[in-house]
């Protein structure tokens, strides 16, 4: 009988407790830089997100996919994501740091292989990539000099390589092009040049460096505009195994040149650009760049998970009409003006005083870099594509053979 009791009555407090205790997250979340994501929650869920006294700093409704996004969070912050439609649960979150990188081993785990992958961001977030070895070639044969194409363009695109992936692979470099979240097959959000993006591009030299058929475990960087903007700010952030950086046709200041010239939102350029790059973040298959469609109707269900965030891309008009001024705290650290004195590499940058798509005011920024002889500036009379031009190239060329081959030019 006391047995029995003793039976009823655990039976009895192990209800109290179920019914006591809190239900458990019908959703996940996934801290990143400056930034956390909800995911696999139930569309129309709201959230809301509390800071570490318990105030509320934001709130938002689960879209379509599941998804929701809070944006420009302290680094390093504790919150609180909280369901507050229903019994959904809580979670807490620390945000991640872009000053506070993963080990060593968590890039040498990842093998790069020829052909189109994956790479693992310290966020959990997977990024597009293509490999290519030398024309020629294959990584077997290696190390070769390595050299990264990244951007939210096409560079990881199999069958249609950027032009600085293409010229440097006939000129027996081994290349790698990688799409920026949200963009092409890469999971996350596109936010242009803000940290998440900087801290990828910090990930993806580390993870290239350890690859075996890297010479020297450095690689360097190419691309002419976007993938040549993204290189400042990459370099800025210091990856310990960057070997250079050659960017061409830049900009150094997203409000000031090409956004808001003289304070009169640039409705020409600027504006056609915003716009391709918010087709370019729609989901695919229903949108998006033409050949993540491709992947994604031939089978590819790691670019289409991948697409679970993009209809929580900010649209970067929107963002341009509610910021006619200048915003310290959104643009500063999307501003490459801002990164390039803690540039510590080999740098080659050409850009044009005709530019007809950036501008001039690249120039305001040169006065930034640091003065050495390994820095190398060239600007010219010319337009956006005068960097392709063999007077430029050539010296493009022997630039890389130095400092990422480090062989003298021929």
């Amino acid at each position: 009988m006391r047995t029995t009791r003793y039976f009823l009555s655990l039976v009895a407090l192990v209800s109290a407790l179920a019914v006591a205790s809190p239900a458990a997250a019908a959703f996940r979340v996934q801290p990143g830089i400056a930034f956390v994501a909800v995911l696999d929650a139930t569309e129309g869920t709201e959230f809301a997100l509390e800071d570490a006294r318990g105030a509320e700093v934001g709130r938002g409704t689960a879209d379509r996919f599941g998804s929701l996004i809070f944006r420009e969070l302290a680094q390093g912050g504790h919150y609180v994501v909280r369901d507050v439609t229903g019994d959904g649960g809580s979670q807490d979150v620390t945000i991640l740091r872009l000053d506070d990188p993963p080990p060593a081993s968590f890039y040498a785990s990842q093998t790069l292989e020829a052909g189109f992958q994956y790479i693992e961001m310290r966020d959990g977030t997977k990024l597009a990539a293509m490999v290519r070895p030398p024309v020629g070639k294959s990584l077997a044969d290696g190390p070769f000099p390595t050299v990264v194409e990244y951007s939210g363009y096409s560079p990881a695109d199999p069958d249609s390589p950027q032009p600085s992936t293409l010229i440097t692979m006939l000129m027996g470099y081994a290349t790698v092009g990688v799409n920026m979240r949200g963009s092409g097959c890469s999971g996350g959000v596109l936010d242009l040049f803000d940290l998440p993006t900087t801290g990828d591009g910090y990930d993806v030299i580390e993870t290239v460096a350890a690859q075996p058929w890297v010479l020297g475990g450095k690689p360097g960087m190419v691309g002419i505009s976007f993938p040549g903007i993204s290189q400042l700010f990459v370099a800025g952030a210091r990856p310990p195994h960057l070997a250079a950086i050659a960017p061409l046709s830049v900009i150094a200041d997203i409000y000031r040149a090409p956004g808001y010239p003289g304070g009169i939102f640039n409705n020409g350029f600027a504006e056609s650009w915003l716009l391709d790059r918010k087709h370019d973040a729609e989901p695919a298959p229903d949108g998006g760049q033409s050949w993540a469609i491709k992947r994604v109707n031939d089978g590819d269900t790691v670019c289409l998970d991948n697409q679970r965030l993009r209809l929580q891309t900010e649209d970067p008009i929107a963002f341009v009409e509610t910021h006619p001024y200048y915003t310290p705290e959104l643009m500063d650290d999307r501003s490459p003006i801002n990164w390039v004195k803690k540039i510590d590499v080999p740098t080659f940058l050409e850009s044009a005083w005709q530019d007809e798509q950036t501008g001039g005011d690249f120039a305001s920024m040169l006065s930034r870099l640091p003065k050495r002889r390994d820095v190398k500036i060239t600007v010219t009379n010319g337009v956006h594509s005068s960097a392709l031009d063999p007077r430029i190239l050539w010296n493009w060329l022997a630039f890389l053979d130095l400092y990422v081959a480090g062989e003298v030019p021929n």
